[in-house]
């Protein structure tokens, strides 16, 4: 409670002091006579302070396609013409624009968090006491800087300091090289002699090291196929890998020997396509996928070798995330019709509860907070929407929560920070936007990645962020505390186990009392020596118009 409060306070003490200043384009005037040229006068006030600046309209159009990069949105900036004008009427006409656009301009959160607008404005150098750039910014702490492949997924395990990633070659050239490499003829089977396969695709383990957020690789696993969807259980220690033509293997990590080896226990043939999602249920044994072959499968991994127990065909359109509730047994699948449905796991069979329409674009990230029931679901369409998901068929749309008003920015994560009520969008243009869920408005755009953002893992605890891309990195990010104070990066120690869950991301670790996961915590924390702490009848409701 003490810490909401907190948060809510430094939260009016910013908007206070953002309305304090004051930005105008106060008056223009026009020099010289062969070439004239226009200057535009800003008076900027804030407290005290008072002081002018002179910029040309090429100024204004340079910090619009900068902040154009970062911000969400941006009011209109006044258009070029096509010849040149100093007429008295057209020079005042476009400083009544440039003034209506700069006033909106610090208005919006995440421009005023820019660095761009503090240099456009002198703000560091006049108004030291208003929230710099810098106040906002998450600070990187460590990183795994070169995964060999792109990362498409990555399941972290806070008590262990384990992280399981999957990996792909993204490169459309390189991979075909690599599948012709790969073909075998008849006589070269079993054949030593042979080179080992080029790696497609794989997945690997990184341990961390004691007292910083630096990651050592424990082993790599080649794969003849590119890896999308990873699941760990603690309980079984067993780890799922979804491959790109439809294969999941699923492989034993031993938590007893540190993680140190794997053994491959199980391959599973159903799916013909890329496999999106996976999820492990280890109370009930069983094994869920979605793949893009548009299907839903359900596996019981008590009995070896694994049998098939459904595949639900559940739409005519591919499948692209899976997220399982184990508290409610639910499971909620993603599609590229922008479609989300919801399936009813405590019969068996799963029984269709509901086809909830809402986004226009393939639904690439959910994620669902467990304290309100709040689904977060991501989507190729720009936007960020908010379900509610109380009792079964009762289920329905909240309310857009985030949405890119300029550019289309696909969203592949969305992350929930309850502390600060904060949302966390990935994008395709690897960046990170931060916003504030009750009013909807960006707060601030981190630049995390040179490529794609395919996954993020929040800890809120620490207010902390793991993020994955395609440029085969992972990073990891302090963010301000709810106080406004940082963190050290020396200050790992995971004081909450509540990293959140994704749409792959089922882990005993998170929240698992049973005795079975204690006793494996235990054992590995003493042992490292490590304080971490046919289609369906479409039943669609419409309710892409309706707002809470």
């Amino acid at each position: 409670y003490q810490r909401r409060v907190t948060w809510d306070i430094s939260e009016v003490v910013l908007a206070m002091a953002s309305r304090s200043l004051v930005a105008l384009v106060s008056s223009a005037y026009t020099r010289g006579s062969q070439k004239p040229l226009t200057f535009y006068v800003l008076t900027i006030k804030h407290g005290t302070e008072e002081w002018t600046l002179e910029k040309r309209f090429s100024d204004f159009d340079i910090l619009h396609a900068q902040l154009k990069k970062r911000c969400v949105s941006l009011p209109p900036l006044p258009g070029k013409t096509v010849f040149r004008s100093t007429s008295p009427e057209f020079v005042e006409s476009r400083r009544r624009g440039l003034d209506a656009y700069l006033q909106s301009l610090i208005q919006q959160r995440d421009a005023l968090a820019s660095q761009e607008l503090a240099d456009f404005l002198e703000l560091g150098k006049h108004a030291p006491t208003l929230p710099s750039a810098s106040s906002k910014a998450p600070v990187q702490v460590g990183d795994i800087p070169d995964t060999g492949l792109a990362v498409t997924d990555f399941t972290y395990l806070p008590h262990h300091g384990i992280i399981f990633v999957a990996l792909a070659d993204m490169s459309p050239a390189s991979r075909m090289d690599s599948y012709l490499t790969n073909i075998q003829m008849p006589w070269e089977k079993n054949n030593a002699a042979v080179p080992s396969i080029v790696a497609i695709g794989g997945f690997a383990c990184y341990a961390q090291t004691r007292n910083t957020w630096q990651f050592d690789k424990l082993w790599t696993q080649k794969l003849p196929q590119q890896a999308f969807s990873l699941s760990w259980d603690e309980t079984t220690q067993l780890l799922a890998v979804g491959q790109d033509k439809g294969k999941v293997t699923v492989h034993r990590v031993p938590v007893a020997r540190n993680f140190l080896g794997h053994e491959e226990l199980w391959e599973l043939d159903g799916h013909t396509a890329r496999v999106m999602g996976l999820a492990i249920d280890p109370y009930q044994n069983r094994l869920f996928s979605i793949s893009r072959d548009k299907h839903f499968r359900a596996y019981d991994i008590g009995v070896d070798p694994p049998v098939c127990l459904i595949d639900i065909h559940v739409s005519a359109h591919p499948l692209y995330s899976l997220l399982l509730d184990s508290q409610n047994q639910r499971a909620i699948i993603g599609a590229e019709n922008g479609f989300l449905y919801i399936y009813d796991l405590v019969s068996f069979p799963p029984r269709h509860l509901l086809t909830l329409n809402g986004h226009t674009g393939p639904i690439r990230s959910l994620y669902l907070d467990p304290k309100t029931n709040y689904l977060f679901s991501g989507s190729f369409d720009s936007t960020v929407r908010v379900w509610t998901l109380g009792k079964q068929g009762k289920e329905r749309l909240a309310r857009d929560v985030a949405k890119y008003a300029h550019g289309k920015r696909k969203i592949r994560a969305v992350c929930y920070c309850p502390s600060s009520r904060e949302l966390l969008s990935g994008t395709e243009n690897g960046q990170v936007t931060i916003w504030d869920s009750r009013s909807g408005q960006a707060e601030y755009v981190l630049q995390a990645h040179a490529g794609p953002v395919t996954k993020m893992v929040w800890m809120d605890g620490d207010r902390r962020l793991i993020t994955a891309s395609k440029d085969k990195c992972l990073k990891i990010w302090d963010f301000p505390r709810v106080d406004g104070s940082t963190r050290s990066s020396s200050d790992f120690v995971i004081e909450e186990g509540n990293f959140g869950s994704f749409a792959n991301d089922v882990s005993a670790s998170n929240g698992d009392t049973s005795p079975a996961a204690t006793a494996l915590q235990r054992s590995n924390t003493e042992n490292r020596q490590v304080n971490f702490n046919a289609p369906l009848e479409e039943k669609s409701t419409d309710l892409a118009g309706w707002w809470s």
